[in-house]
C-alpha cells in the first residue's frame, strides 16, 4: 500500500514544496494552521484521527528570527509547546515524525563545520525555541528524524532570494553582511532527502535511522557572496537585465534586534546524508521566483 503522508504546515515555504510531490509514489495530504494548530493539543489529535498518517512531517514553525526577541511566548508556543503535542500524538499511535531544526542552535563560534554531535548553544530566541523543540521529540518519540537545516530558500513564501529580487527592481546598490557564512538549501532538496529516506524504508532498503542530522548545502558563502551569485545567475539566465551592485559590509554595521551565528556551516557525520547543490538547484527555481514576484 502507498505510505500515507501528513504534512503539517503545508501553506508555508517547505510545506507547499512538499505538495507539490503528490506524484512521487506518496499519498501526501497536506493541513495548515486554519484546519490544525498545533499548539492545540485536541486539533492535533482530531487531525491525526481524521487523516490516520503512516508518517507525519512537521513543517509549521515560528521563522521570525528578530520579531521573536519581543515575541518569546508566541515563538515558543510554536517551536516547543506546537512540535511537544505533535511528538505526544505520534508517540501515542507510533508513528514516526519528521521535523525540521535549524543552523541556529548553534553559537557560530566553531571555525569549521558543525556536526550533530556538537554542542548546541543557541544565541537568539528563536534558536532556543528550536532547540526545546527538538529536545521535546527526544524525550517523547522513540520513532523520529529531525533535520537541521540553514538559510533556506524556495519558490514559495519568503527568503533571501525573494528579497535580493524584489530590492534589485528599485536599488542599484545593496549592503550585504560578509562576515556570516553558511549553506543556503533549496526546498526541492530537503524534499527529495526526506523522500528518498522515506521510500527507502518503506521498500525494505537501509533508510535513515531515526534520529538528529544535518542536511548540508554546499558550496559554503557568505551572505554578500550569496547574493552575488543570485544576481549573476538571473543576469545570465536573462531573468534580470540590470543587477545591484553588492557591497560587503561586517554584521557589526548591519545591528538587528536579534543575534545571528557567523558559522552556520553545517557539516553532516553520516555518510548516507548527502550535501544539497544549492548553485544549481537556484538555477531551476528562479524563473519561478521571478515570475511569482512580477504580480506584486
Amino acid at each position: 500500500m502507498m505510505m500515507r503522508i501528513l504534512v503539517i504546515g503545508a501553506n508555508g515555504q517547505l510545506g507547499a514544496e512538499f505538495m507539490r510531490h503528490q506524484n512521487s509514489g506518496f499519498q501526501i495530504d497536506g493541513v495548515g494552521r486554519a484546519e490544525c494548530d498545533i499548539c492545540d493539543l485536541q486539533e492535533v489529535q482530531q487531525c491525526l484521527n481524521r487523516y490516520d498518517p503512516d508518517v507525519v512531517i512537521n513543517c509549521a514553525a515560528y521563522t521570525a528570527v528578530d520579531a521573536a526577541e519581543e515575541n518569546r511566548e508566541v515563538c515558543f508556543a510554536v517551536n516547543h509547546d506546537g512540535v511537544l503535542n505533535l511528538a505526544k500524538c505520534c508517540a501515542e499511535r507510533s508513528i514516526p515524525l519528521v521535523h525540521f531544526s535549524t543552523d541556529y542552535v548553534f553559537d557560530g563560534q566553531k571555525e569549521g563545520v558543525w556536526y550533530e554531535d556538537d554542542t548546541p548553544n543557541p544565541i537568539n530566541c528563536y534558536g532556543e525555541s528550536k532547540l526545546a523543540g527538538e529536545d521535546a521529540i527526544r524525550k517523547v518519540c522513540n520513532q523520529y528524524l529531525i533535520f537541521r537545516i540553514s538559510w533556506v530558500f524556495g519558490q514559495y513564501g519568503p527568503n533571501f532570494v525573494k528579497t535580493m529580487l524584489r530590492l534589485a527592481k528599485t536599488r542599484s546598490e545593496l549592503n550585504v553582511v560578509s562576515d556570516q557564512y553558511g549553506g543556503p538549501t533549496a526546498t526541492p532538496c530537503i524534499v527529495r532527502a526526506v523522500l528518498g529516506s522515506l521510500a527507502n524504508s518503506r521498500s525494505g532498503e537501509r533508510g535513515l535511522a531515526w534520529g538528529t542530522y544535518h542536511l548540508p548545502s554546499e558550496p559554503f558563502v557568505s551572505w554578500a557572496q550569496f547574493a552575488e551569485f543570485i544576481f549573476a545567475k538571473a543576469q545570465e539566465l536573462e531573468l534580470l537585465s540590470v543587477v545591484p551592485q553588492v557591497h560587503s559590509i561586517p554584521t557589526s554595521e548591519y545591528p538587528t534586534p536579534a543575534k545571528r551565528p557567523l558559522n552556520s556551516r553545517l557539516g553532516s557525520g553520516e555518510q548516507e546524508v548527502s550535501a544539497c547543490d544549492w548553485q544549481t538547484a537556484l538555477g531551476r527555481l528562479l524563473p519561478g521566483i521571478i515570475h511569482s514576484l512580477e504580480g506584486e
